[in-house]
């Protein structure tokens, strides 16, 4: 019945084709998309025999995509079906091979960091970070060492995780929170490796280097190219705009308002950085989902490019500008 199939890991934003044949001249029978797991079908499409039918189900996938970032309050390994999909195509009793599906715009491969940043990056004590993997099947663990004017190390305990993408939260107020229990003052740490491991070997490391932020600085977190979410925190912004716009009709008595809506806008610059960082930031208007990081969450936000500049590895700047998708309350009557 099913004489091809896509590959696992490949993209929900590119063709998902299944090839059916055997269905004889005449009769119609239906193409059910399942998730697994799942008793309703996500999608149905209804084929007619003779020629090998062709089914895309991409658009079905791309539907149970809902990447979100992760809290802050705590560090370790977590599976966060939204960021990938499992599914299987089932018609006239045959069942298709399973396959796994991925947000990235390629193909992807098993133990690949989910990532478009430098593994070299900074972090506040008050922020967090995400190192996501795609795995299939297997045991992980991960540790963190602080140094500086203190050492200390943290080993976790084993994780089995399921075929798909899993993510480590790096939470430093927990982090902060486990070295004040085992007391370690954090005045001298200066410095966080992290390290995960499948079966003792290490598949994935981040080095951070612990810095203050100034007040007032902005952090954005995206949906990255590769599937996962990058975060990367802007200075404190120099200009800001309130949008103010009206749309209005004319009617007998003239012209009445249809809408108003009141928008803050704000301008960030990333400052002069190596052209890795700049590459990964440059693409954060082309994300799907973005978010703005405050104390109470994750903010939606529409980002838009303002100009960006970076030439022969020379460092470089970028400029976007932020807007709240959710406007200000506004008055109409």
């Amino acid at each position: 019945m099913f004489s091809g199939v896509p590959d696992n890991y490949d993209s929900v934003f590119g063709p998902l084709v299944y090839t059916l044949t055997g269905i004889a001249s005449g009769e119609t029978v239906d193409a059910e998309v399942f998730t697994v797991g799942a008793e309703t079908p996500v999608g149905v499409k209804r084929i007619a025999g003779g020629d090998a039918a062709r089914v895309n189900i991409a658009c079905y996938m791309r539907r149970l995509l809902t990447p979100v970032p992760f809290p802050a309050d705590s560090t370790g390994l977590f599976s966060d079906a939204g960021r990938f999909v499992t599914a299987a195509v089932g018609c006239g009793g045959a069942v298709s091979p399973v396959r796994t599906f991925t947000g990235a715009v390629r193909r992807l491969s098993e133990y690949e960091v989910l990532t478009t940043l430098p593994m070299h990056r900074t972090i506040a004590w008050d922020e967090s970070d995400e190192v996501s993997l795609l795995v299939p099947g297997c045991s992980m663990t991960y540790s963190w060492r602080v140094s500086g004017g203190a050492e200390y190390v943290y080993e976790s305990p084993e994780y089995i995780a399921s075929r798909g993408i899993v993510t480590l939260v790096v939470g430093m107020p927990s982090v902060r929170t486990t070295l004040a229990a085992a007391g370690v003052q954090t005045d001298g740490v200066a410095a966080l490796r992290v390290t995960v491991r499948v079966a003792g070997e290490s598949v994935a490391e981040v080095h951070y280097r612990i810095e203050p932020r100034e007040p007032g600085s902005v952090r954005l977190c995206w949906f990255n190219r590769m599937g996962g979410l990058d975060y990367h925190t802007f200075g404190r912004p120099d200009a800001g705009y309130l949008e103010a716009s009206r749309e209005a009709f004319l009617n007998h008595d003239g012209y009445a308002a249809a809408s108003v809506r009141l928008a803050d806008r704000t301008e960030l610059s990333s400052g002069y950085l190596p052209r890795l960082w700049m590459e990964g930031l440059a693409l954060i208007p082309a994300s799907p989902r973005v978010w703005r990081v405050e104390e109470e969450g994750f903010v939606p936000t529409d980002v838009f490019p303002l100009s960006h500049a970076f030439r022969n590895g020379v460092p470089g700047t970028i400029t976007l500008t932020v807007r709240d998708r959710t406007p200000r309350l506004s008055q109409n009557f």
